[in-house]
């Protein structure tokens, strides 16, 4: 199912991929509160909430992909949020 969902980010299908990658949450368990058990869904479900103007929603699943396993991009893409946001001090 990942590699489902990021093809579909890839092609700009926002809203389907991010439709996946909560799939992919629930097999896992991710969805009902434990971080599930691998960052790129979080991760790339973040992008998705981006591109969707979903800004809550896209540092929510940051924190999440990083609570899974810290990596730059994770960290590069939520201070772009705060950045967009003019919110300097997270």
């Amino acid at each position: 199912l990942k590699e489902v969902g990021h093809s579909l980010y890839l092609l700009n299908k926002h809203k389907a991929a991010l439709d996946v990658f909560n799939t992919a949450m629930q097999l896992l368990g991710g969805a009902s509160g434990s971080t599930g058990a691998d960052w790129q869904i979080w991760y790339y479900a973040g992008l998705c909430h981006e591109r969707l103007a979903q800004a809550d929603a896209a540092i929510d699943a940051f924190r999440r992909a990083n609570l899974v396993a810290r990596h730059d991009a994770t960290f590069l893409a939520l201070g772009k949020i705060y950045a967009d946001r003019g919110d300097h001090e997270e």
